[in-house]
């Protein structure tokens, strides 16, 4: 799957996020802990061989809820945003009313034809 075309401002501030974050081989975090962190209180990327594969943010346990519900929120806009650039790449955008309704209605008689297996075979 070819991935999402980007404007290149995002594309720069993505990549200066990136290279300015703090970054921290897992491996790293694994054999040394709590001390294997940085003193600041800024978001640290874990690494892996293949590449970023979490990040650790800080939390202030006051407002822990609240920074929960803020990281969240953000990682639902970024999905949101990936499949609406799927939606865009494929003409999905662009279909009518009818043809959305449709679609609901094929997927929805799908979903009860297979109810009525699964109840079958219980």
């Amino acid at each position: 799957m070819d991935s999402p075309k980007q404007s290149p401002l995002v594309f720069v501030y993505v990549l200066l996020t990136i290279v300015c974050m703090y970054t921290l081989p897992l491996r790293e975090l694994q054999q040394r802990g709590a001390k294997a962190l940085p003193q600041t209180h800024d978001p640290v990327v874990l690494t892996g061989r293949r590449g970023p594969l979490y990040l650790l943010v800080p939390v202030d346990p006051e407002h822990l809820a609240d920074q929960e519900r803020a990281v969240r929120r953000a990682l639902a806009k970024t999905s949101l945003r990936a499949w609406q650039q799927r939606a865009m790449e494929s003409g999905l955008d662009m279909l009518s009313d009818d043809e959305i309704e449709a679609e609901i209605t094929a997927a929805r008689n799908d979903s009860k034809r297979g109810q009525r297996r699964t109840t079958r075979t219980t």
